[in-house]
């Protein structure tokens, strides 16, 4: 979730991430150190066209950025002919159907380029004819193999022969994935300190579940007030949530727990029968 920055937060985070001082943005831009710090306090404090005009010139972002008018830093006009999308693809931008922030941040990712490429190759075939001529190549042995040996159909060299015709076809798909789950993987992570991005809403309502089920541990108590007060911390204490419905969930909860502590004591007695460690 993406909060919108104020033009103070704005001016506070193109500073920060030059790593400069109010004196020495003060050295550069020639405006008055109080003045920055003024336009960078939380109270709203008017700033000059100049001033406006001044920082957004140093900092390489447009004033329509600095105003809010654009989330777009450079290109608030950007023309949409030049970016070649297709009519479909517009207008879903354009829904609010989709994050078009997390979009961003994947599509800016270092190994998104790599994965568009892999990608064209695996869709547009590209690789398909290599892969094909070393499969059939590995089938061709196999199958010579089977009829001058006979192997039994449970051989392994016969069975690695045919999954390696497999592995090769499902290689591609592989390599997308993997470089899609390490483009999320980064997104995620840099979702977790960026204030700008985090949810803090969502963030205290899981801290609020963690501590009320502490509570439950350190107490041995699992009744009906502590999943009320789990269902009010999520928001949920609206939705007629009864205390029957509470009931059949500290129920099942119970149910499973007593079944989770008979299969870990089936696992101890086996363990034991062998003559190997239990444990706890």
């Amino acid at each position: 979730m993406q909060t919108e920055l104020t033009l103070q937060e704005k001016l506070k985070d193109l500073r920060m991430e030059r790593k400069l001082t109010l004196e020495q943005l003060a050295e550069q831009t020639k405006l008055s150190r109080s003045a920055l710090g003024n336009y960078e306090s939380d109270e709203e404090r008017d700033i000059s066209p100049f001033a406006l005009k001044t920082l957004a010139k140093f900092y390489d972002v447009s004033t329509d950025y600095l105003l809010g008018l654009t989330e777009n830093r450079k290109h608030p006009d950007a023309d949409v002919a030049s970016l070649h999308l297709s009519d479909e693809m517009i207008e879903l931008l354009r829904s609010g159907k989709i994050n078009n922030r997390l979009l961003c941040e994947i599509a800016t990712h270092e190994g998104f380029e790599m994965l568009m490429a892999d990608m064209e190759v695996y869709v547009d075939g590209l690789a398909a004819f290599p892969t094909t001529f070393y499969c059939a190549c590995l089938e061709a042995g196999r199958l010579q193999v089977i009829q001058t040996h006979h192997p039994d159909k449970h051989d392994v060299s016969m069975r690695a022969l045919e999954i390696g015709q497999l592995e090769m076809t499902q290689a591609n798909q592989n390599l997308i994935h993997e470089e899609l789950d390490t483009i999320l993987g980064t997104v995620r992570e840099n979702h977790r300190t960026d204030t700008t991005t985090s949810d803090h809403d969502a963030t205290q309502k899981i801290q609020g579940v963690a501590n009320e089920v502490k509570t439950i541990y350190e107490t041995n108590q699992f009744g009906v007030t502590n999943v009320r007060n789990c269902i009010n911390i999520l928001g949920f204490g609206d939705c007629g949530i009864t205390n029957d419905h509470i009931k059949g969930i500290i129920r099942f909860v119970m149910l499973l727990n007593k079944w989770q502590l008979k299969a870990r004591q089936r696992k101890r007695n086996k363990l034991r029968r062998k003559g190997l460690p239990a444990g706890n």
